[in-house]
């Protein structure tokens, strides 16, 4: 761009905008006196301080309620795993609030292409959320790893749940009766770890006598 239309280009801007001298228009102001520009200046910065003040105290209020969702969600997991540890123990829940997860074959996303990896396997309670280690196993002098999160809320087991709990993509398997000797399943997922024809074998783990 040459000099000369970026000079047109700077004044036209500045004419679309106006000059102002402390809010007020370049005209207003040439004919104000001393004594009435200082009033006007005065006005001006009250104004802005009183601005700053009201931007100040919403940013505490914004902080104060961050506070609060981060401590609320803290003691929302808190209460959801002591709930947890009282099904393991037999001491809460029903029956199929307890199972056992294994995680095989097919392929994970690592490295930016898929590749097998090695089986992991798990336990968890009704409420409860992990994130795995996997670690691929196609090339026996490198591997991959990554992180592979599996839940279970409600009779639903979730798995390959994105970063920030983003749920879109995810796995999901819901309760059957059948998990009581055990079932085998073929997932696939869009989540973090595109999970491409991966096995998953799902049972209950009874924590106390069926009835109970």
């Amino acid at each position: 761009m040459n000099k000369l239309i970026f000079s047109l280009l700077v004044t036209l801007t500045l004419a679309a905008c106006g000059t102002t001298h402390f809010g007020v228009g370049e005209e207003e102001w040439a004919r104000l006196s001393e004594p009435q520009r200082n009033e006007v200046i005065k006005s001006y910065n009250e104004r802005e301080k009183l601005r700053e003040e009201t931007r100040l105290v919403e940013a505490q209020n914004r902080a104060k309620d961050e506070a609060k969702k981060k401590e609320q969600a803290a003691e929302a997991a808190r209460q959801s795993q002591v709930r947890a540890d009282a099904i393991r123990r037999g001491e809460a829940g029903q029956y199929g609030d307890f199972i056992r997860v294994t995680i095989q074959g097919g392929e994970l996303r690592f490295g930016g292409k898929h590749r097998s990896y090695a089986p992991v396997a798990l336990t968890l309670a009704s409420g409860e959320e992990k994130i795995l280690d996997v670690v691929s196993n196609d090339d026996k002098y490198s591997s991959y790893s990554g992180k592979l999160r599996v839940a279970y809320n409600d009779g639903t087991v979730s798995m390959d749940t994105n970063t920030y709990n983003n749920k879109s993509g995810e796995a999901r398997i819901l309760f059957e009766p059948e998990w009581r000797m055990g079932k085998r399943y073929i997932v696939e997922s869009k989540g973090q770890m595109e999970m491409k024809s991966v096995q998953v074998l799902i049972m209950i783990v009874p924590t106390r006598p069926v009835g109970q």
